[in-house]
């Protein structure tokens, strides 16, 4: 039998042609959100973003969060006045921005206990924010719920 090279590259080029119009079509209904809906602006404010990790650099380490069976535990640093500070913890979901929730720090406690039915399976970067006596503070925190 002898190979055609005419028949070979048809089949490699109608091959190359359904690989590319597949992926355009799987590309086409892939779901892709925005980190923030006015990145840019926050492109702009970064520097404030920097003060404020710089300012909070001190408690690095204080926030972290914990799963147990009863629920999620958000530990906050020690020794704030949270009632007085304008706190709030975003949870950012980078695969679904439908899953974002943002939780606002009244209580003057250094411990959340959270209901884990709040939160989807998957990983999320938490952002405990505040500030206090004109200082903005801001720590982040990596989580993949289970």
């Amino acid at each position: 039998m002898k190979f055609n090279w005419g028949m070979g590259i048809a089949i490699f080029m109608t091959c190359f042609v359904i690989f590319i119009v597949s992926f355009v079509v799987k590309s086409s209904f892939l779901k892709t959100d925005l980190y923030a809906e006015d990145y840019y602006q926050q492109e702009l404010d970064y520097q404030e973003i920097i003060d404020a990790r710089v300012n909070s650099s001190k408690y690095k380490g204080d926030f972290f969060i914990t799963q147990s069976s009863s629920g999620i535990v958000v530990n906050l640093p020690k020794g704030i006045n949270w009632e007085d500070a304008d706190a709030a913890i975003h949870f950012y979901r980078p695969s679904d921005a439908n899953l974002d929730k943002t939780i606002s720090v009244t209580q003057n406690k250094d411990v959340l206990n959270l209901s884990r039915t709040d939160f989807k399976k998957g990983a999320y970067e938490a952002k405990l924010t505040w500030s206090t006596n004109d200082k903005n503070y801001i720590l982040e925190y990596n989580i993949n719920f289970e």
